[in-house]
């Protein structure tokens, strides 16, 4: 779980952009304090939920295990209440700052398939709530989120992804993904950088285009609340005390509203995450490992298109098991000499390869 000075310094840095590559190196230099734990076995590669794994430290030779120490590094199975994994940001690279990330690279002939849910969580919110409206632009050709603003004339009939970039990231994305987890116009306001009254009219927006979403997000809370537990498709439950808001101290055994808004798109997604891993192992493919809404597999470069279609039609499957409806999948393919790269990670990735004598710009 990340620490509060941690969740502090990434919502600092994503709304005032000139902070944000400090707040950035302020998590990476807090998180290599802790490297030593991460666990690279003979073969270079990083092991999570291996036990008795030997392993070096960062820094050390291969074959330097002079301490005599064996690690084990757990995937934290089902630790959330969702259901999801939660391994520590110290064992899994993915959990690190972005930057972590463009370590993981594919061996020679081989390469890695990066395969994510397409906005998952609209999907399931739209799928699950029965919103006409929310699914409807969800399936169609455009983009999501620029739908929703047309519908609502926020930006002119031909905007693009491309022209309306900044806008729709920043401010369309922040609003439809808010609304999952029911924030309120004060905190999206210091989330997308608007006067609290344009947030609060985005909101309404949004609860008048989507107001099935928005009713069946309410009968929600209310059911779970007289249940005291709350469900998913496949069955996983969460047990619910004394619903309260954010505001309200908080009791032992105490759920918040936002916890309970957010619960099923996220626990449905869980459902739908392990469904598809075991679906994608039981064809023989090499998953590396999950990753939220994603799975991340190995293959050699001459069956990357066979293994990428398969992997896809596994994972779409998987979505219309869960749902009954399908959601589709991308898949980025990392090939050899290349790295599972996010681009928010590249300007400190650019100083840390500065700072180790490489190159200075991300090949």
């Amino acid at each position: 779980m990340r620490s509060l000075a941690e969740k502090t310094l990434r919502e600092m840095g994503s709304m005032f952009p000139r902070l944000e590559r400090f707040c950035s190196a302020q998590i990476s230099l807090t998180q290599m304090k802790n490297i030593q734990p991460l666990a690279i076995g003979p073969d270079g590669r990083v092991r999570v939920g291996k036990r008795d794994l030997a392993f070096r430290r960062i820094g050390q030779p291969i074959t330097d295990l002079s301490d005599g120490r064996l690690k084990s590094a757990g995937w934290g199975a089902y630790r959330a209440k969702t259901g999801r994994n939660q391994p520590g940001s110290r064992e899994f690279l993915m959990l690190r700052n972005n930057w972590w990330r463009t370590l993981l690279t594919p061996e020679p002939g081989k390469v890695l398939l990066y395969c994510d849910w397409s906005s998952q969580e609209i999907g399931i919110a739209a799928f699950l709530s029965g919103d006409k409206n929310m699914a409807a632009d969800y399936e169609g050709d455009e983009d999501f989120y620029l739908a929703f603003a047309k519908s609502a004339r926020l930006v002119p009939p031909d905007a693009t992804k491309k022209s309306h970039k900044q806008y729709r990231d920043k401010v369309l994305k922040a609003v439809c993904l808010g609304t999952l987890y029911g924030q309120q116009k004060y905190s999206m306001a210091a989330r997308i950088k608007r006067p609290v009254a344009e947030a609060g009219d985005l909101l309404l927006l949004h609860a008048q285009r989507y107001s099935t979403f928005w009713r069946w997000s309410s009968d929600t809370i209310d059911t779970a609340f007289l249940r005291n537990q709350i469900e998913t498709p496949l069955g996983w439950q969460m047990e619910v005390g004394d619903v309260r808001s954010g505001a309200d101290i908080a009791a032992p055994g105490d759920t918040r509203v936002t916890t309970l808004q957010n619960w099923p798109m996220q626990a449905t997604g869980a459902d739908i995450l392990r469904v598809a891993a075991t679906a994608v192992a039981k064809a023989g493919l090499r998953l590396s490992f999950p990753l939220h809404d994603a799975l991340l597999i190995e293959c050699a470069e001459c069956e990357a298109e066979d293994v990428s279609r398969v992997a896809v039609d596994l994972m779409v499957r998987a979505s219309e098991v869960v749902l009954g409806r399908p959601i589709p999948v991308d898949v980025d393919v990392i090939r050899y000499g290349q790295n599972l790269r996010d681009g928010r990670g590249d300007p400190l990735w650019n100083v840390v390869r500065q700072a180790l004598g490489r190159e200075a710009q991300v090949a």
